[in-house]
């Protein structure tokens, strides 16, 4: 038995030294596979191998960035389970060690949050007042991110409001919340007395952001609106572009004339006072003539000539006696080789007097994806379709062959409608007119946002009101406006009393994008522009282990990434489809990306091994698609019974169910023998990774016994066992014979068929060490050193002495 004990303890040595010589290789997968600041996360890590993995170690290099929250392993001892929670942008690294695999350091870069809110936003509606008139306005905060866009907020947010004087103003809160999973919140205020205030907003973790609020008179002067279409162009060679005045009404609406206007134009480099289109020192910019605007009409234009090789930034500014100016307006000239076109054309639209007559109502050019001015190729004919002619009726243009830019006219009528424009060209552009009725006073019907940045798809406020001489007045009869166009903005029915002042409604913008919009009623009508936004998301991530086993629960994730394949979190709830071309392997739930997050985890079981597609499905957004792999585990099975039974005598047989020497619980286990009458079995195996069946034969020959075990991840295995079954004997035992078997049992010796295992098992284990070692090439210098040659010696001596006896 010494002898026997030595040999374990060789074996033992050995085999830890082998497995420390191929230690395993760790498999790690973080999902999500990108992650933000302030975020939870999950770091799955298995053996590379498909083995188990015990007693796993894990840090973090930097916990200011990336904290381990808790280490977890999976009860088939396959995988274990990091969580983290991310603090601060930045690099870190995460160290992974477990008994019999290789160290690993696993790099986590965690990026900036883009749904952190980082400013704060205010606006006033209105923000002019005239003390003789109504005194009541309102003020929203909106929550926004470094880049200026919305951030929808994860917890109520206070936010402090104050004014600089509140003699002029006074506020009806000086604290609003923005609710948590909402990013604008609203208040109100008054004015009292003439002059201008600042208003201002601030929380704990955004700098102060103001606004404005003036109370007084408004001139009753009219304004001189310039505009110069189009605002850059190709002066490779002698070229135009357009300056066009409008007369203009103290709310901004065109005004007719009751008078010719002269207007005189003003051109100068950007870069200089020198007034070049009059200055002989700089003759390359020429204004030739001095645009008129007649009495009865609301607008003239007139050329700008620039000479060949020209390039600058130009300021224009307008002059006109007894008027208010716009403010100056540039244009940029570029000189690079010309690129010919024969599409591509371009309508710079201008406000619409609904006059009944022929008006100036934009001016075309042409210009590539990129707003590079192009050159007509040929004689370029341009149409532009109308969705009511009678509202708005556009002409034919031509566009000379080497020329980018040309008047668009169309007759008008004297009705308020929304038209839509379909200029018809080789990449189509769609316009939206709306032409104004001549007031015959100064009140102007206004809609504008209370919140200066719109989430589209997202319900915001919306107001209307009127203004008299800039100031907000109130109505001056009722009113049931129509506020569209429907398929773009959806409101709450308009319904406006007389001597009401502010009405503001919940509104939804239903495209993303800068759009014209309008309202009417009675005589009143207005156009007005606004620019919905929306996550900037352009693909769905889908993440899971990079390996996965059979009949397993797996965690999976979706991600919203924008163009730079970083996190973007989602303005509202995005349903995702995920599709699997297998279903036999694996299936999944409908999921969804909660509004104010970017990310979801959700779980679902593969259920054999195989490979699959799936893919990924969501509005507005590409279809992508993954490949997953799953395998199984084959599982150490065997059986155990005696090699020969008795008819008529009970025969228990042993299935035993281990993976990597560790026994395997709960796998199902299905039982056949041929011939043979069962008379108990176990279905499932125990802690011990074992199930026993008891079987009788009834007559003498060979019996079959077949198990078959499944479950969990492993494959479905069977293995069998034969048995020899004999006929029923009855034993005679000499005397002699009964005296020695008295005598081996009193001795304690064990034998095999009269045979001492001892000889067999000593020799034999020697020799797989012997074996093993010489592998290792080690075998010399250890046996010296532990005298293994003598033992061996030794060994031999006793075997031969039991032989003797």
């Amino acid at each position: 038995m010494r002898y026997i004990a030595a040999l374990l303890l060789i074996g033992i040595f050995f085999s830890s030294y082998a497995y420390a010589d191929n230690p395993g290789q760790l498999g790690v997968k973080m999902i999500p596979g990108i992650i933000t600041q302030d975020s939870d996360g999950l770091i799955q890590v298995y053996s590379k191998s498909g083995g188990t993995i015990d007693n796993l170690v894990a840090t973090s290099n930097d916990p200011s960035i990336v904290k381990i929250t808790s280490i977890d392993q999976d009860p088939s001892h396959t995988l274990y389970i990091v969580k983290i929670h991310t603090h601060d942008s930045g690099n870190t690294k995460i160290a992974l060690a477990a008994p019999g695999f290789s160290s690993e350091e696993f790099p986590i870069t965690v990026a900036k949050n883009s749904g952190l809110t980082s400013q704060l936003l205010i606006k006033t509606t209105p923000s002019k007042f005239d003390i003789n008139g109504p005194t009541h306005g309102y003020f929203s905060i909106e929550t926004v991110n470094e880049a200026g866009f919305p951030t929808i907020v994860t917890d109520d947010t206070q936010v402090t409001v104050t004014v600089s004087n509140t003699n002029i103003v006074s506020l009806k809160e000086n604290q609003v919340v923005v609710k948590k999973g909402s990013y604008y919140a609203m208040g109100e205020f008054d004015v009292n007395q003439p002059g201008s205030v600042t208003i201002s907003a601030s929380s704990k973790s955004t700098p102060t952001a103001s606004g404005s609020i003036t109370v007084g008179q408004t001139s009753s002067q009219n304004t001189i609106q310039l505009y110069v279409f189009p605002q850059k162009i190709n002066a490779f060679q002698a070229s135009t572009t357009y300056a066009i005045v409008q007369l203009h009404d103290s709310s901004g609406n065109p005004l007719l004339a009751k008078e010719d206007i002269p207007v005189t134009i003003h051109v100068t480099n950007s870069t200089s006072s020198v007034s070049v289109n009059t200055s002989g020192e700089s003759p390359y910019v020429q204004v030739n003539e001095i645009p008129v605007i007649k009495k009865g009409t609301y607008w003239a234009y007139v050329p700008i000539e620039l000479t060949a090789a020209t390039s600058a930034t130009f300021n224009v500014d307008v002059s006109a006696k007894g008027y208010l100016l716009s403010p100056t307006v540039q244009f940029t000239s570029v000189n690079t080789p010309l690129v010919f076109a024969d599409n591509s054309a371009r309508i710079d639209l201008l406000p619409i007097l609904a006059s009944g007559g022929k008006e100036l109502i934009g001016i075309a050019h042409l210009e590539d994806d990129s707003g590079n001015p192009l050159v007509a190729k040929d004689n370029l004919n341009i149409h532009v379709d109308s969705s009511d002619p009678s509202t708005l009726s556009v002409e034919n243009m031509v566009l000379n062959h080497g020329t980018q830019d040309v008047p668009v006219f169309a007759q008008v009528g004297n009705v308020v409608n929304a038209v839509t424009l379909n200029v018809v060209t080789g990449k189509p552009q769609t316009l939206t007119a709306t032409p104004i009725l001549a007031t015959t006073n100064s009140m102007t019907l206004v809609a504008e946002p209370v919140i200066g940045k719109i989430l589209s798809h997202t319900s915001f406020p919306l107001a209307f009101y009127m203004t008299k001489n800039g100031a907000l007045a109130s109505f001056d009869s009722d009113l049931d406006l129509k506020v569209g166009p429907e398929d773009s903005l959806q409101t709450e029915p308009v319904l406006m009393k007389k001597n009401s002042l502010v009405k503001i409604v919940n509104a939804t913008i239903l495209q993303d994008g800068v759009q014209s919009f309008y309202v009417t009623g009675s005589t009143y009508s207005q156009s007005f522009t606004m620019e919905g936004l929306s996550t900037p998301s352009k693909s769905i991530m889908l993440d899971f282990p990079d390996t996965m086993t059979s009949n397993t629960l797996n965690a999976f994730s979706i991600e919203l990434l924008d163009a730079q394949k970083l996190p973007v979190y989602a303005d509202h709830d995005i349903s995702v489809k995920l599709v699997s071309n297998d279903p036999l392997i694996i299936d999944f739930p409908d999921v969804s990306i909660k509004k104010g997050t970017y990310y979801t985890t959700f779980n679902a079981t593969v259920k054999k091994s195989g490979s699959a597609e799936i893919a990924v499905l969501s509005e507005n957004i590409p279809l992508s698609k993954f490949n997953i792999s799953v395998i199984s585990f084959k599982p150490d099975i065997s059986i155990q019974s005696p090699d020969f039974s008795e008819a008529n005598h009970p025969l228990v047989a042993t299935v035993s169910a281990t993976y990597e020497q560790k026994p395997l619980q709960g796998l199902k286990v299905e039982w056949t023998a041929s011939g043979a009458t069962i008379q108990n079995m176990d279905s499932i195996t125990d802690s011990n990774g074992n199930a026993k069946i008891t079987l009788v034969w009834a007559n003498p020959g060979s019996g079959h016994i077949v198990a078959t075990v499944s479950g969990g991840s492993y494959e479905s295995t069977v293995v069998t066992k034969d048995v020899q079954v004999n006929a029923p004997l009855t034993p005679v035992i000499p005397s002699e014979q009964s005296e020695n078997k008295s005598q081996n049992q009193s001795q304690g010796a064990f034998t095999v068929m009269g045979i001492n295992p001892l000889l067999f098992a000593i020799p034999v284990a020697a020799g797989i060490g012997v074996f093993v070692f010489k592998k290792k090439e080690l075998v010399g210098g250890f046996m010296e050193k532990i005298g293994l040659v003598d033992k061996i010696s030794e060994i031999k001596e006793k075997i031969m002495e039991l032989r003797r006896r």
